[in-house]
């Protein structure tokens, strides 16, 4: 295969899992040019969150995003290990693609670890919004009845709107349930430590990375994709609450 053709794969292939798995744009542009510049090529790369295009010499990619990947960091840590490797020359061009494929097969975090963790982040935001001992075991009770929720949600073909506006109206009702039973003292507590692990920090600040960096599409794209997430989780809540209080007839706020 031509050797233009190698890199431009290289390239497309490490933008592309930079890309799903959180990095922000101007991560994902810088590390592919360093890239096909440490390959002695000239390129051209342009990345938005839709899609990668690339050429390199007479070679051409473009890969098509097709929605988002589930966030994992240490994904794009090992990309940028990788990228650094390649710039000290100390990988060849077949063996950098052969660890693309390996970085590639990376496993998230099983559900089963995930779970806990997602309840302990729940109960520990309860915590430092005020909660007590308390409202801190409603917040991971009600976190853990959300995480199984969602797990299930995750199966099926769901919007991440709709995943974030059930996901908040469960862990909500999950709450009041709970408090209602008698466990905890501060609902409001729990309620927003609960939901602290679905709001889009990650989309949020990536979003600013990328204005800052004067790419504004990708940019006010991200912020915008943060506030239609924020709007879902209110909207759940609201909802949640407004049900409540008819059923109850209990005003909480």
């Amino acid at each position: 295969m031509d050797f233009n053709r190698l890199v431009a794969q290289t390239v497309t292939r490490a933008g592309k899992l930079m890309l799903e798995n959180g990095a922000e744009t101007a991560r994902v542009e810088d590390t592919m040019g360093r890239i096909a510049a440490a390959y002695g090529v000239n390129s051209q790369v342009f990345v938005t969150l839709t899609g990668i295009f690339v050429s390199c010499g007479d070679a051409m990619e473009l890969v098509r995003m097709k929605g988002r990947g589930r966030t994992n960091l240490s994904v794009v840590s090992r990309v940028n290990q990788l990228s650094r490797e390649i710039c000290d020359g100390k990988v060849e061009i077949a063996e950098a693609l052969k660890r693309l494929d390996e970085i590639a097969c990376t496993k998230p975090y099983p559900d089963y670890v995930m779970l806990p963790v997602r309840a302990l982040c729940c109960c520990a935001f309860a915590y430092i919004n005020g909660g007590t001992p308390t409202d801190c075991i409603n917040a991971l009770i009600a976190g853990i009845i959300m995480g199984i929720f969602l797990l299930g949600l995750s199966k099926g073909d769901v919007s991440s709107f709709m995943y974030s506006l059930a996901g908040s109206a469960v862990l909500a009702i999950s709450a009041l349930t709970l408090h209602r039973l008698g466990l905890g003292t501060n609902v409001n507590s729990s309620i927003i430590g609960g939901l602290t692990p679905l709001f889009p920090g990650l989309a949020l600040i990536n979003g600013i990375r990328d204005i800052l960096n004067g790419d504004h599409i990708c940019g006010s794209a991200r912020l915008f994709d943060a506030c239609v997430t924020a709007l879902a989780v209110a909207v759940g809540v609201g909802a949640a609450l407004k049900i409540w209080q008819i059923l109850f007839g209990i005003t909480l706020f």
